[in-house]
């Protein structure tokens, strides 16, 4: 190898290095895919609820990556009666069969708790209720300045649109919640009222109020839906205090 090639060999080399110490020191695009992953920091994962959750329940909490027909099939066949299920999910699809296992555990004294940005019609005309898709979405912003530092984010800030929350339950008054962005949700627009309660409400900035969270009582047990996964991400948790407030409570319904 001739040495005026070496050197050709050794700059271009050198080249690919500076290009590969630019783009790794250059802001990297925040994800805002809507995975509510409990591994994943990206702002809409579930990293923070996962970190503090066996907080929440005395460590009695276990965590099940498989299908869940496999998990249910096998608690079935172990003759479990009384667990409480917790999906978080974008849209958490549960088919015919599914739903008709999970609702035999229901009926022994197990809770179903569901937040989803969407509900398997299945199950939502077994419980006779019906829901409305509410196309609302606002910009993407962060207010605070804990939440960049502990994602390892740079935002803009700005005015924001926002959510407001609200619980039914008496004890905790009329206090209500903040959250943005807010991307498109499902709202209750009816439910058997015989087994049904409204558990809470959300306020869109032109001031229409609609259920999104709702308890259905199922035999000796209950399942529980919510419309706002979002409000458990890593950016909702990490961006406004009294959000923390708002999970606890929610999950204390398990």
């Amino acid at each position: 190898m001739s040495k005026t090639l070496k050197i050709y060999l050794l700059l271009f080399t050198a080249l690919i290095v500076v290009m590969i110490a630019i783009d790794q020191s250059r802001d990297k695009p925040l994800d805002w895919s809507r995975s509510y992953n409990l591994d994943e920091k990206n702002p809409l994962d579930l990293y923070v609820l996962n970190q503090e959750i066996d907080h929440l329940f005395n460590g009695n909490i276990v965590r099940y990556d498989k299908n869940p027909f496999q998990y249910f099939y096998q608690q079935e066949s172990q003759n479990i009666q009384q667990e409480s299920y917790l999906f978080i999910s974008e849209y958490v699809y549960l088919d015919e069969a599914l739903t008709n296992r999970i609702l035999n555990a229901v009926r022994q004294g197990s809770t179903l708790f569901v937040v989803s940005n969407g509900f398997t019609p299945y199950l939502i005309d077994t419980l006779q209720a019906a829901c409305v898709y509410l196309p609302y979405d606002s910009p993407v912003t962060f207010t605070s300045d804990e939440g960049k530092k502990q994602l390892g984010v740079k935002l803009n800030t700005g005015n924001r649109a926002e959510l407001k929350f609200r619980f039914s339950r008496e004890e905790w008054g009329d206090e209500e919640y903040s959250c943005s962005p807010i991307f498109g949700q499902y709202g209750f627009i009816d439910a058997d009222t015989t087994i049904s309660t409204a558990l809470g409400y959300m306020r869109f900035p032109d001031e229409s109020e609609y259920i999104y969270f709702m308890e259905f009582r199922i035999g000796k047990g209950k399942i529980i839906l919510h419309s706002q996964p979002v409000v458990f991400s890593n950016y909702s948790l990490l961006s406004d205090k009294s959000l923390q407030e708002y999970a606890e409570r929610t999950l204390s319904y398990l």
